[in-house]
Order: structure tokens, then C-alpha cells, then sequence
């Protein structure tokens, strides 16, 4: 982490002047400019951490890699474009290909699915997926109107920024039937993409259906990122931000 960030300072504010020459020589980085020299370092594992919307793009420019892994940043892009070259790709070259979906890992969502297989709470009624927080804030280092997730072109917007509410709720409950959503920009945040985002989809669990609703916003000064399942005998919370689970 701490690596990191002095990179991204040295790429956003030209003040931090030979940081990043004196990072490769530490820690023995080499620098490439462009992804032909990728096949004589001939790396054990890729990480394809640039703009949403150049994801796959990058990952075919490494056809003439095989048996490699490759951790890709959320989302997998922001088109499905070149979905099937990708695909045809992973198979091809037999990549072992990882989405960075990492909530996925929060200690209280591992808690929450064993929580959910004794379900001692009777049927699940409904479940929201909230994500509230401020743009302004993701990244101190940078200026929020020239990151990605305020840029169109970029693959950017609340919707693809924060897809984790999406993932997490694959992730627990296997399914979904997509109903309605509604999005827009309605702060007053200079951005050309979405900040305000809300979606329903029908579930199930236990073969028996219910509602789900993701709400996200990128506008919120203090933030929140919580599960609320409501089933007939109790209500789960989960708070990802303070790690904590409150069953009542």
C-alpha cells in the first residue's frame, strides 16, 4: 500500500519529483511502456488495474501469454463488447482469471452466509444493499473531476464504481430475475455520469422468492455500506463499514 501510493502521488502531482525512480530501485520494479515487451518478462501474474472501460482491451492485448493469472479490477469492463474474445481467451490460453470483487471476503459477509444456512430466522421477505458515500473523499491524492469514476468514457459512474452491491448479492444468494432500476446525476458534483442509482430484482432462497433492492449514491458526506435482510422471525443488519452484525 504504501508503494502505491507514492506511484499514484508521482502520476497526479509532478512535485513528488524522482519518488517513482527511486521506488523501482528499491524494490527492483522494471517499467514497461507498452504490452509487446510483456512477453519477455514473461510475468507469472497480471493485474489490469486501468479504467474501467479499457479492462478486456488490455486482457486480449495477452495473447501470446498462456497458463498465467490474471486479477482484473471490478467491473470486468464497462461494455460487453468483446465479451466472447475474452472468453475464447481464457479458454485458449488457459488463463486463471480472478475479478476483484473483494467484499466478497469481509469477515462480516463469510459470517452472514453461515448465518443464513442455519436460517433459524424462517423465510427471507426482502433484502437492501445500500452504498452512501462521498466521491470527494475516495481518493484524497487526486482530483475526484479527473478520475475515472466521474468520466463516461472511462467506465465510470456509481453503478460500475461501487458494482460490489451487485456482487454481493449474487454472492449470497445465487440468483437473480431483474425487475426495474432507476438512475441519474442529481448532485451537484461536476461529473458526467451517474451518482445516484437504484435497482430491484427478485430472488431466491431456499426456492423461495423474494425482493432485493441495491441503493447506491456517491454524494453522501458521511458514509454507509450496510446489508439489511428482513425475514419472517427477525431482521439481520450488517454494517461493513464498523464490522458489525446485529440480529434482532
Amino acid at each position: 500500500m504504501h508503494i502505491e501510493r507514492l506511484v499514484k502521488k508521482k502520476i497526479i502531482h509532478q512535485k513528488y519529483g524522482n519518488s517513482s525512480k527511486n521506488i523501482e530501485e528499491k524494490y527492483n520494479i522494471k517499467s514497461v511502456k507498452n504490452l509487446k515487451s510483456i512477453n519477455s518478462i514473461n510475468p507469472d501474474i497480471i493485474f489490469i488495474t486501468n479504467p474501467s472501460s479499457l479492462h478486456i482491451r488490455t486482457f486480449l492485448k495477452l495473447k501470446n501469454l498462456k497458463n498465467k493469472y490474471c486479477f482484473i479490477e471490478k467491473p470486468l469492463d464497462s461494455s460487453l463488447k468483446f465479451i466472447k474474445k475474452f472468453e475464447n481467451l481464457i479458454k485458449k490460453n488457459n488463463f486463471n482469471t480472478f475479478i476483484g470483487y473483494n467484499l466478497r471476503f469481509h469477515d462480516c459477509v463469510q459470517k452472514i452466509l453461515s448465518i443464513l444456512k442455519k436460517n433459524n430466522l424462517g423465510k427471507i421477505n426482502y433484502a437492501s444493499f445500500y452504498y452512501g458515500d462521498s466521491i470527494e473523499n475516495w481518493h484524497k491524492y487526486e482530483d475526484y473531476k479527473k478520475s475515472y469514476a466521474a468520466q463516461k468514457k472511462l467506465g465510470g459512474g456509481i453503478v460500475l464504481t461501487s458494482i460490489h452491491e451487485l456482487d454481493l448479492m449474487l454472492y449470497l444468494f445465487g440468483n437473480d430475475k431483474y425487475i426495474n432500476s432507476h438512475y441519474s446525476k442529481i448532485s451537484e458534483l461536476k461529473l458526467n455520469v451517474e451518482d445516484f442509482a437504484v435497482s430491484t430484482f427478485e430472488n431466491s432462497f431456499n426456492k423461495k422468492k423474494f425482493i432485493s433492492t441495491v441503493i447506491l449514491n456517491c454524494f453522501q458526506a458521511n458514509p454507509q455500506r450496510y446489508i439489511k435482510i428482513i425475514l419472517q422471525k427477525g431482521t439481520i443488519f450488517v454494517d461493513l463499514i464498523k464490522y458489525q452484525i446485529k440480529i434482532s
